[in-house]
């Protein structure tokens, strides 16, 4: 996989292009390729409620079994699959098992993005980074954004050490900041009230707050 600058032996360009990050070709591509393929499970499924109702609500993401979702595969007559037996629908039509399989396309492509984001995961200069990312079970894509916002976790010490301002942590506000979860506090002047409203603000990434 070739790297197109490296900083201080950091493939950070590379870890930028992998992504989810507005303005990123390639993340744009994965966001929307996800974006189509749920537009098109949705619409199976209400095809299905009629023509296949027994299998109407199972599970039609991607997890990785022989290239292809096994139930998509089967609706797409792509591989037998035995558990799914007779209806009492309608049958599924032409146009459904077109469906499934335009699914599968997507998810195909989709994979491969994952495929690539995970061998970045794994290059060694990540690896203390990803260890802690797995004890919390974050997926590929939360801990790609992870590692943009938080990487190194230099950046957020002074002299290795956590930055104090009197009680004040600093360092660790800083952190919580870039990863969406910085926080203040807004007291409303309504004198009306038997007290003062406290409301609280978030401060931060959007996007990083709403995959953690």
């Amino acid at each position: 996989m070739t790297v197109g600058i490296v900083h201080e032996g950091v493939a950070i360009p590379l870890l930028w292009w992998m992504l989810p990050k507005k303005g990123n070709s390639n993340s744009d591509e994965r966001e929307q390729l996800n974006k189509n393929q749920n537009s098109l499970i949705n619409q199976l499924r209400q095809r299905l409620c009629c023509e296949h109702p027994e299998i109407a609500q199972k599970n039609l993401d991607y997890i990785g079994v022989n290239g292809f979702n096994p139930t998509l595969g089967h609706i797409a007559e792509l591989r037998n699959n035995s558990r799914i037996k007779t209806t009492a629908g309608t049958g599924i039509s032409e146009y459904s098992r077109l469906l499934a399989k335009d699914i599968v396309t997507y998810q195909d492509r989709i994979a491969v993005k994952e495929k690539n984001r995970r061998e970045i995961l794994e290059l060694e200069q990540f690896k203390g980074y990803c260890q802690v990312f797995d004890q919390f079970l974050f997926g590929t894509v939360t801990q790609s954004l992870l590692l943009l916002h938080c990487y190194p976790i230099e950046r957020f010490l002074v002299n290795g050490k956590p930055y104090f301002r009197g009680n004040h942590d600093i360092s660790l506000r800083k952190f919580q900041a870039y990863l969406g979860l910085g926080y203040s506090y807004q007291i409303s002047g309504d004198t009306s009230a038997k007290q003062d409203k406290v409301k609280k603000s978030w401060k931060g990434s959007d996007l990083m707050r709403s995959h953690l």
